[in-house]
């Protein structure tokens, strides 16, 4: 009995039998890694598809805020000169009594011509500024929550993180001007027009010619300056375009990857169940011929 069990035979099987088992267990260990690696695959792609939907949204963003500044340009643009213009042929001495008549006929209004072009003077330099604060609030809206996107414009100070995209600065511009303005305290006395009413009607029953001359500079500047957005918009909307054909190509990477992983998970469950099966036919052989042995 004990040379039939020492025999080459049942020794065959009992190691093709723990081959095969081995096998299985091996196989299931690597459907086990591989659909640890699928969860982390599908956990990338879902962060890709969030960053990339992201990117399009913040994108769309910018790019509205951008034709806000373009249009604003062309549409505070046509009037940048009208309105002093107006104004100086009022004050022209021949002309101003032809002029009047003119004025009122054209615009249809009974009030005197020179209060309604200071009005429209003030409020035209209003829309301005009005028009520039939307256009910032607008880029805080956008840019303070994209640190991910743009790290440029974000420092760490004390250990803080501030956000410090470029803008533009009123009063550096009025200083570029202010060697062609004929009042140099110009800042100080008219920048208030914007919000104070006392300001706006003491400029509207004080302002003479020289006064207005320097607003209109001042408003001049401002139109130009929409410029600034223009091309600071512009470059960061084709900045996210580049990021999201990249971050398109890692999604599309991920796919292909998280396919390929589940054809090789798919192939490790097949030949675990074959290695089982294998394994249990021949524990089967090996129960029969261990049975026909012992009789």
């Amino acid at each position: 009995m004990r040379r039939n069990l020492n025999s080459k035979k049942l020794i065959f099987i009992i190691l093709l039998t723990a081959l095969f088992t081995v096998a299985s267990y091996f196989f299931d260990q690597l459907v086990i890694r591989t659909e640890d690696n699928l969860r982390n695959s599908k956990i990338n792609l879902e962060n890709s598809t969030v960053k990339i939907s992201n990117m399009a949204n913040v994108r769309n963003e910018i790019y509205s805020l951008e034709l806000l500044a373009v249009s604003s340009a062309i549409r505070l643009g046509k009037l940048r000169n009208y309105w002093f213009k107006n104004i100086l042929l009022l004050k022209h001495p021949e002309l101003s009594n032809y002029y009047e008549e003119e004025f009122k006929s054209s615009f249809n209004t009974r009030f005197k011509v020179e209060s309604v072009i200071k009005y429209r003077i003030l409020d035209f330099y209003k829309d301005i500024v009005w028009t520039h604060n939307t256009i910032r609030k607008r880029m805080k809206n956008i840019y303070d929550w994209q640190e991910n996107l743009f790290p440029k414009y974000f420092e760490k100070i004390d250990g803080i993180i501030y956000s410090n995209y470029p803008e533009v600065d009123y009063k550096k511009i009025f200083v570029e001007i202010e060697p062609l303005l004929n009042f140099k305290n110009f800042w100080q006395n008219y920048a208030e027009i914007i919000y104070d009413d006392d300001k706006y009607y003491e400029a509207f029953e004080n302002f003479d010619l020289l006064n207005w001359s320097d607003l209109h500079k001042y408003s001049y500047a401002l139109i130009n300056s929409f410029e600034f957005y223009e091309n600071l918009l512009n470059n960061d909307v084709k900045y996210l375009e580049t990021s999201e054909e990249k971050e398109i190509k890692v999604r599309n990477s991920l796919i292909e990857e998280i396919s390929l992983t589940n054809t090789k998970k798919n192939y490790y469950i097949l030949i675990s169940i074959i290695c089982q099966i294998f394994s249990l036919f021949t524990l089967l052989v090996l129960f029969r011929t261990l049975i026909i042995k012992k009789k």
